[in-house]
């Protein structure tokens, strides 16, 4: 049975493991025995996909899963029919979960490109992402600003300034 610790968002939670994990405890037999299984896998993947008359069907059919999976987190549901449907309206027309949905698909593919272009994920691909995302052009909000931490009640003097 795992130990529950208390949480209290006034204290961080800090004994999280480092990163990038150590190598013993990445390195065993079982993990490498997946990874040849998954290597195997994408292989054949990559040749069945060669075979396809237009790849990049496939891609789309999987960032709009995943768009669909992540914009569940934030309850926004809709169904694949609703979503496959929504691509060959208008924008107007589609109902505005489905019309959410692509534009996570949309921030994906965006973030997408620009880890192909840099090779890396840095400052400028993630700000493009959530301006994707949120259809805005506002950066990152400045360290210097102060956030209000209600405790209870919803008056202005309820929060402590941290």
């Amino acid at each position: 049975m795992s130990k529950t610790v208390p949480y209290d968002r006034a204290k961080p939670y800090n004994t999280l493991p480092t990163l990038p994990p150590l190598d013993e405890k990445v390195k065993d037999m079982e993990i490498m025995e997946k990874l040849v299984k998954a290597s195997r896998a994408l292989g054949k993947l990559d040749g069945i996909v060669k075979t396809l008359p237009n790849p990049q069907m496939l891609i789309n059919t999987i960032t709009l899963r995943e768009a669909k999976d992540s914009s569940e987190i934030e309850n926004i549901f809709t169904s694949h029919d609703e979503l496959y449907e929504a691509l060959a309206i208008e924008t107007t027309q589609m109902p505005a979960a489905a019309r959410e949905v692509l534009k996570y698909r949309e921030a994906l593919e965006t973030g997408f490109e620009f880890m192909q272009e840099s090779k890396t994920v840095d400052m400028h691909s993630i700000l493009a992402t959530y301006q994707a995302i949120q259809g805005t052009t506002k950066g990152i909000r400045p360290p210097t600003l102060s956030t209000t931490v209600r405790k209870s009640g919803s008056t202005m003097t309820s929060g402590n300034v941290i």
